[in-house]
């Protein structure tokens, strides 16, 4: 049994490991990854999530793929750092070019939690945070069915793999990672939809271990 409860955010293990002790009262240094600022599931739940976050808590970045959209002022509004990293495709040297630069800029922002939201941040951004040497990557997976370009399929079960933990939105979301996908149980963390009126419910992951150790168990602003 998993709690998840907005009311306060615990590190990762990995997380904190990485940290001098000098600086472990400072802000966590976090990045969320999205494909666009449209009004969808995915994207008004990681906007939820953002505006969660308590700021004294953790320093936010977010590094998007298309430029506009009616959800960019609510990031704007919380001061998070907003990077548009422009992809016309997730191959090519283009898009060599735009990752090296992704990596660079999260060492360099010393980014310390990367959570890839969607399809194309898992394959795009999972890659390039484990390159970047980020001490927590997180992927996610909050659709029922599989992606019917083969190549795209192939790409996110990579991205599940290389993270170091994958969120489901539900219990047969984390299931279905598992049995489907491959993904290791004690890797998958189930974080039910952000609701603007609900706080986070307790949720089974098959084979989970007591505790969670992805990178926050609470996160409210207050």
């Amino acid at each position: 049994m998993v709690h998840l409860s907005p009311e306060v955010v615990r590190p990762s293990t990995a997380v904190a490991a990485a940290r001098p002790a000098a600086r472990r009262a400072s802000p966590i240094r976090v990045a969320f990854c999205i494909d666009n600022f449209q009004i969808g599931g995915t994207e008004l739940n990681a906007v939820r999530w953002a505006e969660h976050l308590n700021p004294e808590r953790f320093h936010l970045t977010l590094v998007h793929f298309q430029a506009d959209g009616p959800l960019r002022g609510r990031y704007e509004r919380i001061g998070a750092q907003l990077i548009h990293v422009p992809l016309r495709n997730m191959y090519g040297p283009g898009a060599i070019r735009q990752g090296i630069r992704l990596a660079r800029l999260l060492a360099r922002e010393r980014i310390e939690v990367f959570h890839a939201h969607d399809v194309y941040s898992n394959i795009f951004g999972v890659l390039w945070a484990r390159l970047a040497g980020v001490p927590a990557v997180i992927a996610s997976r909050r659709w029922w069915h599989r992606s019917d370009h083969r190549a795209r399929q192939l790409a996110n079960r990579w991205a599940y793999r290389a993270a170091h933990h994958v969120v489901a939105n539900s219990p047969s979301v984390a299931a279905l990672l598992a049995r489907d996908e491959g993904v290791a149980p004690a890797k998958i963390v189930c974080l039910p939809t952000v609701s603007p009126r609900r706080r986070f419910s307790r949720c089974r992951r098959p084979s989970a271990r007591r505790g969670v150790r992805g990178w926050a168990s609470r996160a409210t602003r207050r």
